[in-house]
């Protein structure tokens, strides 16, 4: 059994009871556009994929049963001494297979591959539903930059603080574009080491995230597209998948330093998503990217939009979403990039707001860096300095999450504890009308007691 997530009149999150088998659970998972069968997401380990064990000797089973002497389908389950793995989330779908072998030791199988290739998938898939998030932009946006950021641990740290709500890379460490990722992204953050560009046609896998909040988890699917792939996207791109597109547009664009070329994408992106996701529930964020640069020459801009955010070379420190999405501050920030974008880009804003409608669009600002970077060679190997020291990083996930059910709001935070400080002060105060009625009560007892005994000492004496 598993729980379908929809969207309701006004963004009520709904859930339908989805039953995918009798025998084992699964989420139906997505890989390159294709749904998997429960049956092509294989269970392997890291000394299977290498040749260093087999499962006809190390893990004492049947040659005839096994596949490729290395992987283990759900079928083998409750054969052979074969067990499931399961947890405690939104599905039973097994996270490893297991054996328990004659002399007692255990072997596990916690790595999940494609059938008929040797392509890690996430740990969870198949276990939970997926929430796929694209970054689409030209070349130079900052896709690549914030794609990196979302990789790294203090950004887990950032997410997560003042909530309930985890935040986890959920792709196993031993897949070798992660590592490449991994380094890619110690050389941006901590070197100075500005990132390539995602290549056309590239293996670069999607992150995936897991989302673990206090009612319900996720998978977050971030795939990070190629300049080129968004300019020319064809009726079948990843893109139009997505239920959440960061559309990240460079402000130099749009304070006329730089030719705007924004329409390249423009003119691909918007009659697609119209017609192709016409009746879904979907949203797009329009990220102003290179945003320390427009707040630099718009005063009033950067009077609204102040810092989210600040970096001690280790760690974020949340200055706006401290105790989960500050969704007052932000929709502040919005009204005042519309009023930017209708004054100043009136064509962009026009064009993408006619398009899409704005119950669909989010806007939003990005600097992924900072500081603007300072070309310090001119050899063959361009080299960067840069001050790193980013903003509104957060803010896109956040809201993604938060739209989603999935993360708290500030303001819903600060209202919950008004109401229980009233409450508290309500109860305080009837509780003191009690005992001073009691107090009144015992008084009035005692002065009519008085009384008659006074009568009785008069007659005493009398």
């Amino acid at each position: 059994m598993y729980e379908k997530c929809t969207k309701g009149r006004g963004g009520t999150v709904m859930f339908e009871k989805l039953k995918i088998s009798d025998e084992v659970d699964y989420i139906p998972f997505e890989v390159d556009g294709v749904e998997l069968k429960k049956k092509e997401i294989l269970f392997t380990s890291e000394e299977l994929r290498n040749g260093i064990e087999t499962l006809s000797e190390d893990w004492e089973l049947e040659e005839s049963q096994v596949i490729e002497n290395k992987y283990l389908s759900i079928d083998m389950i409750g054969k052979n001494g074969i067990e499931a793995v399961y947890e405690d989330l939104d599905a039973e779908f097994p996270i490893a297979l297991k054996k328990k072998l004659k002399d007692g030791r255990q072997k596990f199988a916690p790595i999940k591959v494609k059938a008929g290739t040797d392509k890690i998938l996430p740990i969870h898939a198949g276990c939970v539903p997926v929430e796929q998030v694209v970054a689409v932009g030209r070349m130079s946006s900052g896709k690549t930059c914030l794609r990196l950021q979302m990789t790294d641990l203090p950004y887990f740290d950032l997410i997560a603080s003042g909530t309930d709500t985890a935040i986890y890379d959920d792709f196993p460490a031993i897949d070798l574009l992660k590592r490449e990722q991994d380094e890619e992204r110690r050389a941006f953050i901590y070197e100075q080491v500005l990132p390539e560009g995602t290549k056309v046609n590239s293996i670069y896998p999607a992150n995936y995230y897991m989302i673990s909040a206090p009612k319900r988890n996720i998978l977050l699917k971030y795939d990070d597209i190629s300049g080129e792939e968004c300019i020319n996207m064809d009726w079948n791109s990843s893109i139009l998948n997505a239920s959440y597109i960061i559309f990240m547009i460079d402000s130099g664009e749009l304070i006329g330093k730089e030719v705007a070329k924004y329409h390249e994408i423009l003119d691909q992106l918007l009659p697609k998503v119209k017609i192709k996701k016409a009746g879904q529930d979907y949203k797009i964020f329009v990220a102003i990217t290179r945003a320390d640069l427009l707040l630099e020459q718009n005063e009033k801009l950067a009077g609204i939009c102040q810092k989210s955010l600040s970096w001690d070379g280790k760690r974020y420190t949340k200055l706006v979403h401290k105790n989960g999405f500050n969704l007052k501050e932000f929709n502040k920030k919005q009204v005042a990039i519309k009023e930017y974008l209708s004054q100043d880009c009136p064509d962009f804003y026009n064009t993408i707001r006619r398009y899409i409608g704005e119950d669909k669009l989010v806007y939003g600002l990005l600097a992924s860096i900072g500081s603007e970077p300072i070309r310090i060679s001119e050899s063959d190997e361009i080299e960067w300095k840069y001050e790193y020291n980013p903003q509104f990083i957060e803010e896109p996930i956040m809201y993604l999450l938060n739209d989603s059910g999935l993360y708290p709001t500030a303001t819903e935070k600060k209202e919950e504890s008004k109401k229980e400080t009233k409450k508290e002060t309500k109860r305080d105060y009837e509780e003191d009308e009690e005992s001073d009625e009691t107090d009144v009560e015992g008084l009035f007892e005692f002065n009519s007691l008085k009384k008659i005994l006074k009568k009785k000492f008069k007659k005493t004496v009398g």
